[in-house]
């Protein structure tokens, strides 16, 4: 038995935990610095969209894997609904704001 066997499930699961570690460190250098606000606020939106990434590609059965826990197109198209909505906003919600954060607000 190994532990890790490049499944495209355990993949989904491990970039968000990818994404994590750079944000953690990316608000360490934020806090002692006060530089990198963009930079640490896209990496949030990654992690963030990462997860729920991984969240559509287990749950819709869009993958074929044994780690796979479902099959109905129904529930992925609802999850790609909800991925789509909460992945715009972000991203529409930073181009927004974006301007306020270079200027120092």
């Amino acid at each position: 038995g190994g532990f890790w066997f490049w499944d495209p499930v355990e993949n989904a699961s491990f970039m968000p935990w990818l994404a994590g570690t750079a944000l953690l460190h990316s608000a360490i250098v934020m806090e002692k610095r006060s530089a990198l606000k963009i930079w640490t606020l896209l990496l949030a939106i990654l992690t963030f969209s990462l997860s729920l990434l991984g969240t559509f590609l287990v749950r819709s059965g869009v993958l074929t894997s044994v780690h796979a826990f479902a099959t109905d197109p129904t529930r992925g198209v609802f999850i790609l609904c909800i991925l789509t909505l909460f992945i715009g906003g972000s991203l529409a919600l930073f181009a927004f704001r974006a301007s306020r954060l270079t200027a120092g607000g």
